[in-house]
């Protein structure tokens, strides 16, 4: 059980971790965008 709860933990962080860098991805992009325009 306890095993399965650190695991649902290390899923949610690494979902949380993809999360955020598609967010930094889609900054850059944009500043890229708007520094070409």
């Amino acid at each position: 059980m306890g095993g399965m709860s650190t695991l649902g933990i290390k899923t949610s962080q690494q979902r949380i971790r993809n999360l955020f860098k598609a967010l930094v991805d889609i900054s850059y992009a944009v500043d890229q965008g708007l520094g070409i325009a």
